[in-house]
């Protein structure tokens, strides 16, 4: 039995030829030493489809009924962050398999991935049964060697009752040829920051487009929706701290992977993943959110 690991990008590591992926194997690591090693740095091209492609080869090796191969991708500094895998490796391949039990039938389907510098986002859907699925959000750090470093990751189960008609993994594929996620992804975070952390809903009609598509099952599609959660928190007295601990912008899209606390009752880590419009308003938003339940953040994040 084996788990499908399906690309949305209409299976970008399928069409490639056997020359091409040979390509992009043999000129990693040179390449990655001299476009990753700056942050300051973009990628070239034939990096960032190597790296993607080590990402997702990485998750269908994780969740293989044999993940020999796991060990290839990783670096012997390897540092897990996902609640549930004992912060280790070897524990992540545990979750996996445990996962993999239940579900060793049904694919794993990567409808987004992300690349800026050495990070890679992958946007996942797990399908339990056909009319079940289970959303997740993926951050791997590659080091200049082209190996992963670090792994953080956050899984929500998709409601069958959701506040509008999307699921958690439809809508717009990632536009590659844009520079506006790049351009915005700053000023689209602190925008983020401030509407939580300060219940601002003038911030959120100046970061949003008028027609803003949700994927969030809690919340309905509009920024009306929005602004009525911030109110609403803003009338219970629920102070909101939410703190940014990494961001990466590919295309017209951006990915954060934030902690929001809300004592004494929330504390989650939150992935959001953005689609701008060209003025750089979000004009689409799909989230993973995962409650810490007394975790060590430290090793969380």
């Amino acid at each position: 039995m084996s788990i499908a690991l399906v690309s949305a990008r209409k299976m970008l590591l399928t069409a490639h030829t056997p020359a091409l992926i040979s390509c992009l194997w043999l000129g990693l690591g040179l390449l990655l030493v001299t476009a990753c090693s700056d942050k300051s740095s973009a990628p070239t091209p034939l990096v960032k489809e190597a790296l993607r492609q080590k990402a997702t080869a990485f998750y269908q090796a994780l969740y293989s009924s044999d993940q020999t191969a796991v060990d290839r991708y990783v670096d012997a500094a390897y540092t897990e962050h996902q609640i549930g895998s004992d912060f280790t490796l070897a524990g992540l391949k545990a979750y996996a398999q445990g996962r993999r039990e239940g579900t060793a039938t049904n694919p794993l389907i990567i409808h987004r991935t992300l690349v800026q510098n050495n990070l890679v986002g992958l946007h996942i859907e797990e399908q339990i049964r056909p009319d079940s699925s289970v959303a997740r959000i993926a951050l791997l750090r590659f080091n200049n060697n082209g190996k992963i470093v670090e792994h953080w990751a956050a899984v929500q189960g998709q409601p069958r009752r959701r506040a509008n008609p999307n699921t958690m993994f439809d809508g717009a594929a990632v536009n590659y040829q844009s520079a506006i996620g790049v351009r915005g992804r700053d000023a689209v975070v602190a925008a983020d920051l401030q509407a939580f952390n300060n219940h601002d809903t003038l911030v959120v009609r100046q970061s949003r487009a008028l027609t803003y598509t949700q994927h969030n099952p809690s919340l309905a599609d509009g920024v009306d929706a929005f602004i009525q959660l911030l109110l609403r928190l803003k009338s219970l007295g629920a102070k909101v701290t939410r703190t940014n601990y990494q961001k990466l912008a590919e295309g017209d899209f951006v990915m954060t992977l934030s902690n929001s606390q809300s004592p004494p009752a929330s504390d989650v880590i939150v992935f959001d993943i953005l689609r701008l419009d060209e003025a750089g308003k979000a004009i689409e938003h799909w989230d993973v959110l995962q409650p810490i339940n007394g975790v060590d953040k430290s090793k969380v994040f």
